[in-house]
């Protein structure tokens, strides 16, 4: 199944196949961005009970220094879908120290956040993919190939 696209700016490449929807951030998230994803995930929802996430960041999207509307906005973007999640996968699939120091960071808001579903962070789309797969629920396959090319914009 391939996956659709959605929305297309120089921030973010949206896409969805079956309930999925697949996030690929080429900068750091702003609140248009995320207004985007809202939208295309409201449109979902009318016609799956739940859905899975999967965000990707690029290597020019910083996840430490997101700005303060956007994480009030991310805030209560959680409170408006819980319950109609499945999961959510984040990958920082980026090398070195500063990856590292996302996915730390990641790791921490997301034990702080308390998320109502399962939400892990992972250094490939690979393992995101088999993670997705296993969720409880889920009604996609799609393959690590197709998500990388989706990234690439093909």
């Amino acid at each position: 199944m391939a996956i659709s696209e959605k929305a297309n700016t120089p921030i973010v490449r949206i896409g969805t196949v079956g309930s999925l929807i697949v996030t690929c951030y080429r900068s750091t998230p702003t609140a248009d961005s995320l207004d985007d994803n809202e939208r295309i995930q409201m449109a979902l929802l009318e016609q799956f009970p739940k859905v899975a996430t999967i965000a990707i960041a690029g290597p020019n999207t910083s996840l430490i220094r997101i700005d303060d509307k956007v994480r009030v906005r991310s805030v209560e973007m959680a409170k408006k879908f819980e319950g109609k999640v499945r999961g959510a996968a984040i990958v920082i699939a980026t090398k070195g120290l500063s990856a590292v120091m996302a996915r730390s960071f990641m790791t921490a808001y997301l034990l702080l956040s308390k998320q109502a579903w399962p939400m892990q962070t992972f250094p490939s789309i690979v393992a995101a993919s088999h993670w997705l797969e296993k969720l409880p629920g889920n009604d996609v396959v799609v393959t690590a190939a197709e998500l990388e090319a989706f990234e690439r914009g093909e």
